[in-house]
């Protein structure tokens, strides 16, 4: 069902835009398939049968492939943003690390890390006051020392030799 949902094409015609606005949806404006119709919110799974005649009426795989196509573009947002918190729990604070040489952190998100000491960037996120924009802060000013360290380390390697 899900295959022939993405390959059935509706094209703008008058026949198909007087069902869209049976439906009480907007028109067509280029030929779409009939995944595309069903991620518009007035429209049901059931609807499109006016399209396709051949569409499964099994009200079960009619629910499964439904929910699917209407919150696929949500489930990989979220699935995006866990990836992402994944990668910053990984990220670690060095236990030395001086919270107040971080440019863009207010005095409350200061006093709030230098207390709660968070070992990764991960639990920095979840320390109520802490703004993303403080995050973006504090991986900025991490991933810069971790540079420069590494550039330090670089070259003194050069030194030796």
């Amino acid at each position: 069902l899900e295959k022939r949902l993405e390959t059935f094409v509706v094209v703008p015609n008058k026949e198909n835009q007087n069902i869209l606005d049976d439906l009480g949806s907007a028109h067509l404006m280029k030929p779409a398939n009939l995944s595309d119709i069903l991620r518009r919110s007035e429209i049901e799974i059931e609807d499109l049968v006016v399209f396709d005649k051949e569409i499964i009426l099994d009200p079960e795989i009619l629910e499964s492939v439904e929910i699917k196509i209407k919150y696929e573009g949500y489930i990989k947002r979220q699935t995006e943003i866990l990836g992402h918190t994944k990668r910053l729990e990984k990220f670690k604070i060095p236990t030395d690390f001086d919270f107040n040489l971080v440019m863009g952190l207010s005095n409350e998100e200061k006093e709030k890390l230098i207390k709660i000491r968070p070992e990764t960037i991960g639990q920095a996120g979840r320390i109520s006051g802490v703004n993303p924009s403080a995050i973006q802060a504090l991986l900025i000013n991490l991933k810069g020392n971790k540079r420069l360290k590494n550039t330090l380390t670089h070259s003194d390697n050069i030194n030796a030799r």
